[in-house]
């Protein structure tokens, strides 16, 4: 079922507590997109929103119908599917990808060769006399949950580093997904210690 008809049937209980200058498809918006968004203020927008039982501290307005249901909304095609049609991705509070398995299929056959892209530009930041072994050695002993990252990224926004055992490091997960390609430390030494210059 799209959102917005999913969210229509479950805010339309609630249409006596909205305000006046606002509608139901207001309301829809509102849970969709947030306050700012939606074009509501604040203060309206808690007002109204103060008046569901289903409200869930911390989490936005639309999980407060769709989580306890153990369903979720796919951003990428609006429909409002059970968490068994997502991949599962521990970093999401739900425990599941933003996207479903349908649309992350399609974005991935579309993007098919990003991989091969990211291995081109590993390929290209190792210097002949690296020791590869050594390289594929700190691969294999990542611990779970943690990926192996590039101290000073690959493709930075100012600076480019090596893929060279001294610039790989242990990152939780989520940590390396929201460094992306920032570098915001000390220059590496070749004895792989750090100063800041």
């Amino acid at each position: 079922m799209n959102i917005e008809d999913y969210l229509t049937l479950e805010l339309s209980a609630y249409k006596k507590y909205l305000p006046m200058s606002k509608s139901l498809n207001d309301a829809v918006q509102l849970f969709m997109y947030g306050a700012r968004k939606a074009g509501w203020n604040y203060k309206t927008a808690i007002n109204f929103t103060d008046k569901f039982t289903e409200k869930v501290k911390n989490t936005k307005y639309h999980t407060w119908f769709l989580q306890p249901k153990g369903l979720k909304w796919c951003k990428k095609c609006n429909e409002v599917l059970p968490l068994s049609a997502f991949n599962k991705n521990i970093s999401n509070h739900d425990g599941a990808q933003a996207y479903c398995v349908e649309c992350t299929s399609t974005y991935m056959t579309r993007y098919s060769d990003r991989g091969a892209k990211q291995r081109t530009k590993v390929s290209k930041a190792m210097p002949p006399w690296v020791d590869e072994f050594k390289i594929k050695e700190i691969y294999r002993k990542c611990p779970d949950g943690y990926h192996v990252d590039h101290i000073i990224p690959l493709q930075g926004i100012n600076v480019c580093g090596l893929h060279v055992p001294w610039n790989l490091q242990y990152l939780p997960a989520k940590d390396n997904i929201s460094k992306s390609n920032k570098y915001d430390g000390g220059w590496a030494r070749w004895d792989g210690s750090t100063f800041t210059p």
